[in-house]
């Protein structure tokens, strides 16, 4: 069966997916993406992080997430309920080691590697005012990336997994409107 419009979603590691799969593979009408720049900010929450995980044993093929439930509720959820920082911790018992190695891809210039320059139609991106990896305040810059595309970059509160920190339905009904809007 065929669809009449088609929108590719993705946040953080997906959204860099999305943007490559947009770029080449997939042609679909428009792209949403959340928890992702192309500019990170390497704050210190995000190199703990980093440095935690490099501390792990490399020849496992999973990494404990470092820190506690705390550090992750700050670096992750800035607001969240604390049923859904709890749900989410005691589901995130393991990390694929493949993220880490994404995670320094992103840290060394994983913009040139994304393919969004090659993307046209539009874009959505929403942006987490509180996200220590990729805030708000680094947005501004987007712009350069999507040489083709129609951007649009809208800001929520909340931290970098914005739909799990109290934010989701304030960030559904900017993406519900915007594709009303941009895909009649």
């Amino acid at each position: 069966a065929r669809f009449p419009r088609v929108v590719v979603v993705g946040h953080s590691l997906g959204a860099m997916s999305a943007i490559k799969a947009q770029s080449g593979i997939v042609r679909a009408d428009a792209i949403i993406n959340t928890g992702f720049l192309h500019t990170a900010k390497a704050g210190p929450e995000v190199v703990a992080l980093f440095q935690a995980l490099i501390a792990q044993n490399e020849n496992i093929n999973y990494l404990l997430p470092p820190g506690s439930p705390e550090f992750r509720a700050g670096l992750f959820y800035a607001g969240g309920s604390l049923n859904t920082i709890q749900a989410d911790n005691a589901a995130a018992v393991t990390v694929p080691q493949g993220w880490l190695a994404d995670g320094f891809r992103v840290s060394q210039g994983m913009q040139a590697m994304t393919g969004s320059a090659s993307v046209s139609g539009p874009v959505l991106v929403i942006c987490a005012r509180a996200d220590a990896l990729y805030p708000c305040d680094l947005a501004p810059q987007e712009g350069q990336y999507w040489t083709r595309a129609a951007l649009n970059v809208l800001a929520v509160d909340g931290g970098h997994a914005v739909n799990l920190s109290g934010h989701g339905p304030e960030s559904w009904k900017m993406i519900s409107e915007w594709i009303a809007r941009v895909l009649p």
